[in-house]
């Protein structure tokens, strides 16, 4: 059973990881990516599945079309002081 699910979470995020991959460019306005991959983001109890691309300024995360509140988040690199 669990081998059934971890297939299917694989292909899902293999999909997913070509059509982020074919929009990078417009969601980073042509930025270098230095890293990106399957992300969530919690707004008030809710997880949001989607794509994170980290540029040399910034850190974005762009939701995918499956998820009720699709929404992408912009922060500047400037704005974050530590991570965890």
């Amino acid at each position: 059973m669990w081998n059934y699910i971890w297939n299917v979470l694989y292909i899902f995020i293999y999909i997913q990881s070509k059509k982020f991959k074919r929009i990078a460019s417009e969601i980073t306005r042509d930025k270098k990516i230095v890293y990106e991959g399957p992300a969530n983001h919690f707004i008030n109890f809710e997880s949001a599945g989607g794509w994170l691309f980290l540029t040399e300024n910034e850190l974005i995360f762009q939701t995918h079309r499956y998820n009720f509140n699709c929404h992408q988040i912009t922060i500047p690199l400037s704005q974050i002081k530590k991570q965890k």
